[in-house]
């Protein structure tokens, strides 16, 4: 899901999208099939014509189907050119 134009901010968006899916083998070598769900919240801040800036939150249950629980932080840089 993706909104654009946020109150007076008219060409930022925000978002949030996820998942689930199974796998057939799971990384760590449990047996049998493993699940992995996944989230994702981002705001896009649009500060010129040419160039935003977007951070990124990622969520990962039980990533490869037996993994540990990971919370992942990132940043985007965008240039247009």
């Amino acid at each position: 899901l993706v909104y654009h134009g946020l109150g007076f901010r008219q060409d930022d968006t925000v978002g949030v999208g996820g998942g689930y899916f199974t796998v057939s083998r799971q990384t760590n070598g449990a047996p049998g099939p493993g699940g992995e769900v996944f989230v994702e919240v981002f705001y896009k801040l649009r500060l010129t014509k040419f160039f935003s800036l977007q951070p990124d939150v990622q969520y990962y249950r039980t990533p490869g189907g037996d993994g540990r629980d990971a919370l992942i932080a990132g940043m985007r840089l965008k240039f247009k050119l």
